[in-house]
């Protein structure tokens, strides 16, 4: 028996769409049926089986070439299932595309079959020699005289196409896959289909020159980070299907201006809108129940929050760094706040807290350097850690009885004036006695308690803890080694000079300073403190100095006298004089001169520097 091989025929406006395919290697597979001694290829290359109605399963479409002088195969039953339908504009719609055609149970037990675009012949990275690119999606294709329509875009099918502008999706989809046009960063235009229910995780992650896009109301769900980076987007209406704004859904989207969120709505998640810094307004809906983790985090532009009856949670740094934000009112029914929720509002002047919350978290109002005034409802049982720390325009606040405890810095580095508090002496001396919570602040109490004793100015200096920098008026600055005890002061370090310091031909150390009403010692030098000060001929060192760091006075070259008064005097770092006058004289206390000499030696100055009484 001979052996005939027949190719299907398709028209000859097809010859092109092999070398696309062969570029791409996918012409890997060739559909075989021997029957009656007749070999026959399909032009539809399925697995190793041809295609019917009744044996498609998930399986990948790919669209061949035939030769146009291919032999005629003798007909027989069988050529009557190759794709008559197949015609050349329905080949034309679908060249470019790949596609996955898979089967689904009805609720009936019918068995439906659809296809899935999954895949571009078109390389990735060019997208095509001749240019930028328009694609049309068709609504149905027809694979072994069967029309099966496309119901999906699969996952990565356009993703990192580069050169694609504008695609058009059929009536009929209803789901977009994740990363379906991930990146796809010259693509200006694409037309959703009614009927659409779901956007996968980042399917238009990237699409930066989209300007606009028309959200189907039949959509119901819509993946993380979907519209994330879409930085031409300025404005979104989401349809009334849609239950919560996604994780990271519209984040850096930062030209986006407007945005419209439906009744329905009852989460914001995390991160949603962080970074779309020309946002200038929103409006929460009453069925808005929670406002996650960083939201609205850097919406520099956003100046005015309208919050739902419904928000009663609102997550860490939800509105934080919001620079334009002057007022917030947040609702009755709120019990919970996260911390640092509006960290670095840094316009904000105003402020409405309701009781319901417990407690201020901490870092709630860090950084609102604006904010002058602040009053914390009854109610209020806590201020947390660094909760108004840097607010450095905080003159005035008042706080009621039911607070109990404020935490550690919570008024730090503030210009804080007034205390109206709402209970007795007392009981203010119990919350107090955390001496960080104030810093160096020298503030005036007034007890606003009828029992308590008549309203006195007083002031109460508080001792700032190890670590915090202080700031003279003629620009000396130090930093705190000890709190000190019952007997003893606290003591700081030398750590700035002024600017008068550093052209200064003499200077005299001071023994103590005092910041806010609290009297420091100054007990050490920094290291390099006085490094390169070449205009320096004369210091005195003060009798509390018991340190002097590495470099302390290196290449002060024209330094010819150093008096050291202190006789507590137990260390000098490595190179502390390295670089003065070589006739340079240092003089120290009678009764250290042995121990001094020693203590000096080797510490940078030259052999003919003396040491004497």
């Amino acid at each position: 028996m001979s052996l005939l091989i027949a190719w299907a025929f398709v028209p000859v406006s097809l010859k092109n769409i092999r070398r696309d395919f062969m570029k791409r290697k996918i012409l890997q597979r060739a559909c075989t049926i021997l029957l009656g001694g007749t070999l026959v290829l399909s032009s539809v290359p399925v697995s190793a089986e041809t295609i019917s109605e009744n044996d498609i399963n998930t399986e990948t479409v790919v669209l061949t070439e035939v030769a146009d002088d291919a032999a005629e195969a003798p007909e027989t039953e069988q050529e009557e299932s190759a794709p008559e339908d197949l015609n050349a504009d329905t080949a034309e719609k679908i060249d470019k595309l790949y596609y996955t055609i898979e089967e689904r149970t009805e609720a009936d037990g019918s068995k439906t079959k659809y296809a899935v675009v999954t895949d571009t012949s078109i390389n990735k990275n060019d997208f095509t020699e001749t240019g930028d690119q328009e694609i049309v999606i068709p609504s149905t294709i027809s694979v072994s005289g069967k029309v099966i329509p496309v119901t999906e875009i699969g996952a990565d099918a356009f993703h990192l196409c580069k050169k694609l502008t504008k695609i058009t999706i059929p009536q009929g989809v209803t789901s977009i896959g994740d990363c379906a046009f991930l990146y796809c960063t010259k693509l200006t235009e694409i037309t959703l289909p009614d009927g659409l229910k779901s956007i996968g995780a980042s399917a238009f992650k990237g699409c930066k020159n989209i300007t606009n896009i028309s959200l189907p109301q039949s959509l119901t769900g819509i993946g993380s980070a979907a519209f994330a980076e879409c930085g031409g987007l300025t404005a979104v209406v989401l349809p009334q299907g849609i239950t919560s704004v996604p994780f990271g859904g519209f984040s850096k989207c930062s030209g986006l201006i407007s945005v419209t969120i439906p009744e329905g709505v009852t989460e914001i998640e995390n991160t949603a809108f962080s970074e779309c810094t020309s946002l200038t307004g929103i409006t929460i809906p009453g069925s808005v129940t929670k406002i996650a983790t960083s939201a609205f985090e850097k919406c520099e532009a956003l100046k005015e929050i309208n919050l739902g009856s419904g928000i009663t949670s609102i997550g860490d740094r939800a509105f934080a760094e919001c620079k334009a934000l002057a007022s917030i009112t947040i609702p009755a029914q709120v019990t919970n706040i996260a911390r640092g929720a509006f960290s670095g509002c840094s316009a904000l002047t105003a402020i409405s807290l309701p009781s319901a919350i417990g407690s201020i978290p901490e870092a709630m109002f860090s950084y609102c350097s604006a904010l002058t005034t602040v009053t914390i409802p009854d109610g209020i049982t806590a201020i947390g850690d660094s909760a108004f720390t840097y607010c450095s325009s905080l003159t005035t606040v008042t706080i009621p009885a039911s607070v109990t405890k404020i935490g550690s810095s919570a008024f730090w580095s503030t210009k804080l004036k007034t205390v109206n508090y709402g209970g007795s002496p007392e009981q203010w001396k119990a919350i107090a006695k955390e001496s960080t919570s104030f810093g160096n602040l020298r503030y005036t109490i007034r007890y606003g308690k009828e029992d308590a004793p008549k309203p006195e100015e007083k002031e109460e200096p508080i001792v700032a803890p190890v670590g915090t920098s202080l700031s003279e008026a003629g620009g000396r600055a130090y930093k705190v080694t000890s709190m000190g005890g019952q007997n003893a002061k606290p003591e700081v370090m030398l750590t700035k000079l002024s600017k008068k310091d550093k052209k200064a031909k003499k200077i005299t150390m001071p023994k103590t300073i005092v910041v806010y009403g609290v009297e420091y010692k100054v007990t050490k030098i920094a290291p390099n403190i006085f490094k390169n000060c070449k205009k320096l001929q004369s210091i005195t060192i003060s009798n509390n100095i018991t340190e002097i760091g590495a470099g302390a006075f290196k290449n002060c070259k024209n330094l010819k006298k150093i008096t050291i008064k202190s006789p507590v005097l137990k260390k000098v770092g490595k190179g502390a004089f390295s670089g003065i006058h070589k006739k340079c004289v240092i003089k120290v206390p009678k009764k250290q001169l042995k121990a001094y000499k020693a203590l000096l030696k080797g510490k940078g100055q030259k052999k003919s520097v003396k040491i004497k009484k």
